[in-house]
This record gives structure tokens, C-alpha cells and sequence, in this order.
């Protein structure tokens, strides 16, 4: 085995630090994605709650609307 320099220990390390901290950000970049998929569901689903909801509120005003009119025709 031949000895290695101070500069050839020094390169092999950072190399090491590098791939440490590449493979560091791959792993958190992953989690973000996921994190960022699974808000996107979440939005998506209440988006869609709300919308049942305004056409529910919709609904149950026109309903009341007709039935105050029946009602006003009745006391008549």
C-alpha cells in the first residue's frame, strides 16, 4: 500500500463530506416533495369540502327564501 499525501487524505475527505452532504439534501429533498404532495391533498380536499359547503348554504337559503314567501302567502 502506498502512502498517501496530506493533500490526497485531505481531497479523499472532503470527497466524503460532499457525498454526505449531497446524499443529506437528496433525503431532505425527498421528504419536502412528499410533505408538499401531501398539503396539496389536504388544499385539495378542502377545497372541495368548502365547495359542498357553499352550494349546501346555497341550497338551504333558496329553500328558506321559498318557504318565508309560502309563509307570508299563508298569514295572508
Amino acid at each position: 500500500m502506498t502512502p498517501r499525501s496530506p493533500k490526497q487524505i485531505t481531497a479523499n475527505f472532503q470527497k466524503h463530506n460532499y457525498e454526505s452532504l449531497i446524499h443529506q439534501l437528496q433525503l431532505e429533498n425527498q421528504l419536502l416533495k412528499e410533505k408538499i404532495g401531501y398539503e396539496n391533498e389536504v388544499n385539495m380536499a378542502l377545497q372541495t369540502m368548502l365547495q359542498d359547503l357553499q352550494e349546501d348554504h346555497q341550497k338551504l337559503s333558496n329553500e328558506n327564501q321559498e318557504l318565508k314567501t309560502k309563509l307570508a302567502q299563508l298569514n295572508q
